[in-house]
């Protein structure tokens, strides 16, 4: 690490004045004149303080400057500290400023240390993530997805044994090992057990003896992490049989029964590995501390921002769950010296939209550190670049997690003039008025958060604000003509803004299923096909863009690919609408999003273990000829759980109340083995209408005859 922090010195010392100091280490003299990284032989010993964990100091002692450490890392960020002394910035992966100088100079008198006000830091965004070596010019020491090879500060908070940070409670016990010959070991909810989806049954003494055998058997097999992480799924569904009820009852929280278990696996852990640390999640249900027990000095609570409004600091939204997050976390605090924060920076739902809150990152970073945070991840946009100001929340975060007390304003023209150029002061006015108008909004009531998974019906972007985004954006990208790097920085600047116009028109006016073309669409389609090519170009230029989460980022791209290539409003050619975008009720609970093993194909997964009718096809969804008539057909794969019964059955349901019609049931003898077409015959579809579709009713054992229905469309041909 040391010789990396010198080549990187050398490196850049020539970018800045064209000369290359040599490197040289404790085997050869020392010259005359140097710069001692670490503890050389020739190193003096410096008086006062010495910096903390990944501090360092900088100090001149004639005629040598030293930059000393307790760790070689402290040694690392020392050497880009004094590179930025000299004006060196690293906006970007693939932007960087590096100032021609004709010397390099520092006073006589320097003496300066500094120490990180966080344990570990950790932007969770994809330039950081992907990039080591641009994580640790920000001084990133954590990357607990990815590997973060020794030269640019190592994995000092790994994760380890696979059990990463959150979710881990069905890699310890899955379901499909455990639950047909032991439902007990999962939560009791609405009278049953669970399978899918599920928790643990915190209070069963089999499933605690398990679960700790698993984590040491993990450990073992991968010792020396930092953390090793035992927490629930990433949904609801807790277990409520009597016994975890009456601990959540008495401790006043959900996390009663977690954190008796947690302590129970950390106390087994301990007596084996006593450096271990257990993560555990602080995470909607259990995200309120219980009132009695507290966590043993081995678990770590990892306390989520994920419910929060953003476009005001934590502390200052009267938003009732930032209201209650505050609490929580100032409990926390006070009841644990191992405080992780797991906080969000981005829209989730898509990554480019609009999500006015780098004026709150500053404030919430203080209002975590003040009451006792030590490891802060901050997940932003991690899977792609180019979200809304990814590059600079990136930056300031890294920032502001070494020193929150950094002023805002340096820090922006710092950013907005390395990294846009001469577009700078346009693309500054489009940023201060996307914050001014959020924040005008959100003051204006309690119930105007900024959440992580709002739409794209932003009422706190006005009217208007498109065109005058727009004007601006195109201003930027004029004054950076003759500047390569600034120009891309500007077209992929204003992506986010372009992408949440066409969105906000596909919402107001596209439909799942395009079967005619609306008045309403053809007034919109042409800007909506000039956006989408523009960005479908900008996309592919990039090549790392990601619009969104998991599968529903096949979908975005799809959707802005085909009004990229359309001449006219896309409608639908053959008629179907994919199981992937047909609606599921309780989703998770009745079924969800799966690809099917045999075919490899995205389609929507029904449980059984329900007559409800959970599909639900709404005709507004669908773009349809008024008076037409449609031949409506289902295509389905049953999985049966019995030789005999009601496979399913299809009707129409009116949202106002209008009485349900059953059209189409069918046993399990008449249906095929794989997947076939089954037609629920003709209707005149209208806006009070949906289709539905329910799994076979149970015999009169109770008995549920299928295990799943897999659905792979619905076709609507006009008669």
């Amino acid at each position: 690490m040391l010789r990396y922090a010198a080549e990187e010195l050398r490196d850049h010392v020539a970018q800045l004045t064209g000369v290359e100091l040599p490197v040289t280490t404790d085997d050869v003299p020392c010259p005359a004149q140097a710069v001692l990284l670490g503890a050389t032989r020739y190193t003096p010993m410096l008086d006062g303080a010495a910096p903390g964990l990944d501090g360092f100091r900088i100090a001149v002692r004639e005629p040598h400057l030293v930059i000393v450490s307790p760790r070689e890392r402290g040694v690392l960020y020392g050497v880009y500290a004094l590179l930025e002394r000299f004006g060196c910035r690293w906006y970007a992966s693939w932007c960087a400023k590096i100032p021609r100088r004709e010397c390099l100079t520092v006073p006589a008198d320097l003496d300066v240390a500094e120490t990180p006000a966080f344990e570990m830091r950790e932007p969770y965004w994809y330039d950081v993530k992907f990039h080591p070596e641009f994580a640790a010019r920000l001084r990133v020491n954590s990357r607990s997805r990815i590997e973060m090879p020794a030269k640019f500060g190592g994995n000092e908070f790994r994760f380890g044994g696979g059990l990463v940070s959150c979710h881990t409670f069905n890699t310890l016990m899955p379901p499909d090992e455990f639950f047909d010959d032991h439902p007990e070991y999962y939560s009791f909810e609405d009278g049953a057990r669970r399978k899918h989806p599920t928790q643990l049954c915190l209070t069963n003494p089999d499933v605690l003896r398990i679960v700790t055998e698993r984590v040491l058997e993990r450990i073992r097999k991968d010792p020396g992490a930092k953390f090793y992480g035992v927490s629930q799924n990433d949904w609801p569904h807790y277990c409520q049989c009597p016994a975890c009820a009456a601990i959540d009852a008495e401790e006043e929280s959900q996390a009663g029964s977690l954190v008796r278990f947690i302590n129970a696996v950390a106390e087994a852990v301990e007596k084996e590995f006593p450096d271990v640390l257990i993560e555990t999640l602080a995470y909607m249900y259990t995200r309120k501390p219980p009132k009695k027990t507290r966590l043993r000095h081995n678990v770590v609570p990892c306390l989520c921002t994920w419910e929060c409004d953003f476009a005001l600091p934590l502390e200052e939204s009267r938003y009732p769950q930032n209201v209650a997050f505050c609490s929580d976390l100032r409990r926390r605090g006070r009841q644990t010296d191992h405080l992780y924060i797991w906080n969000y920076s981005t829209n989730f739902s898509r990554y480019p939209w609009p999500f006015a809150n780098v004026l709150t990152l500053q404030d919430n970073l203080r209002f975590f550190l003040a009451n006792g945070a030590k490891f802060i991840f901050d997940q932003g946009a991690f899977q792609g670049r180019h979200g809304d100001f990814a590059e600079l929340k990136a930056w300031l975060v890294s920032r502001w997690m070494w020193n929150p007390d950094l002023p805002i304003e340096p820090l922006l023209d710092d950013f907005f003039n390395g990294y846009y150029g001469k577009a700078a002061p346009f693309v500054r006015t489009y940023f201060d008025e996307l914050h001014q108008n959020q924040r005008a909004w959100s003051e204006g009531a309690a119930d105007r958060p900024l959440r992580i998974y709002d739409g794209p019906e932003n009422p706190a972007i006005p009217a208007g604000f498109y065109e005058r985004a727009k004007d601006l954006w195109a201003r930027a990208a004029a004054a950076v003509e003759d500047d390569p790097v600034a120009s891309y920085n500007v077209r992929m600047g204003a992506f986010p803004i372009d992408y949440w116009r066409f969105d906000f028109l596909r919402e107001k006016h596209d439909r799942a299923l395009m079967l005619y073309a609306t008045d309403d669409i053809r007034a919109v389609f042409p800007e909506m096909h000039t956006l989408a090519k523009s960005l479908a170009e900008r996309f592919d230029e990039a090549g790392n863009i990601r619009l969104c989460e998991w599968r529903a980022n096949e979908f975005a791209v799809e959707t802005m690919r085909r009004y990229a290539e359309a001449t006219e409003p896309p409608v639908s050619k053959d008629g179907i609408i994919p199981g992937s975008r047909v609606h599921i009720r309780k989703r998770r609970a009745w079924g969800d999003y799966e690809t099917d093993p045999g075919t490899g194909v995205e389609v929507l997964k029904v449980l059984g273990k329900n007559a409800e009718p959970c599909v639900e096809m709404p005709s507004n969804w669908i773009a349809y000829e008024p008076g037409a008539r449609y031949h409506v057909r289902f295509r389905l794969r049953i999985e049966p759980a019995a030789r005999s019964g009601e496979a399913f059955r299809a009707g129409l349901g009116d949202y106002h109340g209008g009485q349900e019609r059953e059209m189409l049931v069918r046993q399990l003898g008449e249906t095929s083995e794989g997947y076939a077409w089954y037609d629920f015959g003709e209707v005149e579809l209208n806006e009070r209408e949906f289709l539905w579709l329910a799994p076979g009713r149970p015999d009169e054992k109770g008995e549920y005859p299928v295990n799943a229905i897999w659905l792979a469309g619905i076709e609507f041909r006009r008669v």
